[in-house]
């Protein structure tokens, strides 16, 4: 396995020594250089070509959502948001401008280490394309579906990487498209109904988080709340709790 490249950037001293401390107990992951600020971030990853970039997203002189609009537009690398809840919803507008995958903070000091080692090295071999100054989502071609009379619901489960496959996906559905979608992406209870939002501003449907007992529209795209699975009965929604051994959300 090559060695991953990481630049951390966060105005933190503490945090940027937690996560470089953290990163580097695996032995694949070197830390190439550190800053404290946006406008610094773009300068390092333009000079030291990292293979991954861990973004803070609120800081001085420039903030990470506006360092991730320049990075993505003037050297585009695979960037990691690790915010706090505060900031959940900041941490979708920077995967519209470009990051790849949001981390919960809080997780790190909660020694959640394996959770952040994964995504670092999942995320590090992710092409990323350029953005224009426009930095919006890419649309995929809008092609219509086989045999779409034939469908009754569409279901999708997605993990590292999936909230901007999930807009590209949702956004090149053919138009007229009116089965109910339902999502179980892997992510935070923190950031669940962030994930719903980000989606209905990107894609223009109609998403929402999930409840229990909601019963199901044709045009409607549901989220599962984080540590749920849920299940249909009788066109209705019902959510259980996710149990510890459970694999999937």
């Amino acid at each position: 396995m090559e060695t991953i490249k990481v630049l951390v950037v966060d105005d933190s001293s503490f945090a940027r020594s937690l996560i470089c401390e953290t990163l580097s107990a695996d032995s694949h992951i070197r830390i190439v250089g550190e800053a404290k600020d946006g406008r610094s971030a773009v300068e390092l990853s333009m000079a030291l070509k990292p293979d991954l970039i861990t973004m803070d997203l609120t800081m001085p002189d420039m903030d990470g959502l506006e360092a991730i609009r320049q990075i993505m537009h003037r050297c585009p690398t695979p960037i990691l948001v690790i915010t706090s809840k505060a900031d959940a919803q900041s941490g979708f507008s920077a995967i519209a401008a470009g990051a790849l995958e949001i981390f919960d903070k809080a997780n790190i000091a909660n020694t959640n280490y394996d959770s952040l080692l994964y995504k670092v090295r999942f995320l590090a071999n992710v092409k990323v394309i350029r953005h224009l100054q426009s930095f919006g989502i890419t649309h995929l071609q809008n092609t219509s579906l086989p045999h779409a009379s034939m469908v009754e619901v569409v279901g999708i489960a997605s993990s590292t990487g999936g909230p901007k496959a999930l807009s590209l996906l949702l956004s090149s559905l053919p138009s007229g498209f009116d089965r109910p979608i339902f999502i179980a992406q892997h992510i935070g209870k923190q950031f669940d109904q962030g994930l719903a939002t980000f989606l209905q501003r990107t894609t223009q449907k109609n998403v929402v988080l999930a409840e229990d007992g909601m019963k199901i529209s044709r045009t409607v795209v549901y989220i599962a709340p984080a540590g749920t699975h849920l299940t249909i009965k009788d066109n209705t929604i019902v959510l259980t709790l996710r149990k510890p051994q459970d694999i999937y959300v």
